[in-house]
């Protein structure tokens, strides 16, 4: 993997949710043309694209990685803090009461990222369970593939 030949001795931040809500969100989301968002048009593309990346990742890292804090969105929400706590650790940063007032921070930003209106709510499982809706859309053959990851990351699959 590229970044492990530029960057041999750095240390990632690995936020997980659930994949089919990943890849749905994605898919929904209305981003800028080019050449790597054109990988969201159809759920099709959306789930290879996926597939293709966690595969790239995990020839390189696996969960129990030193280099790697994985970072469960389900467990943010649960208990921001503590993880929070758990991920400065990792970095060999402290807490600060601050980092709580993140909502607050994202209204004075400049720059607007597709989910800058989610994160000014704060954090919620909402995201986590959208997928359930769309149900049928992941019991298509393109989306098989995302079982492997469902699996290995501890959610409940179709």
């Amino acid at each position: 993997m590229l970044l492990e030949k530029v960057f041999p001795h750095k240390r990632y931040i690995f936020s997980i949710r659930h994949p089919y809500d990943v890849v749905l969100s994605c898919f929904r989301q209305v981003f800028a043309p080019n050449a790597a968002m054109d990988n969201f048009t159809t759920m099709e593309d959306a789930c290879r694209a996926y597939d293709f990346t966690m595969g790239q990742w995990f020839k390189t890292h696996s969960l129990d990685s030193e280099r790697v804090c994985y970072v469960r969105y389900d467990r943010l929400v649960q208990d921001l803090q503590q993880e929070i706590t758990r991920t400065l650790q990792f970095l060999g940063a402290e807490w600060d009461q601050s980092i709580l007032q993140f909502a607050k921070r994202a209204d004075e930003r400049k720059n607007k990222t597709p989910s800058y209106q989610k994160v000014r709510k704060g954090v919620s499982i909402g995201v986590q369970t959208s997928w359930r809706n769309y149900e049928f859309l992941f019991r298509k053959p393109y989306a098989r593939k995302l079982d492997r990851w469902v699996k290995l990351f501890g959610y409940e699959g179709l």
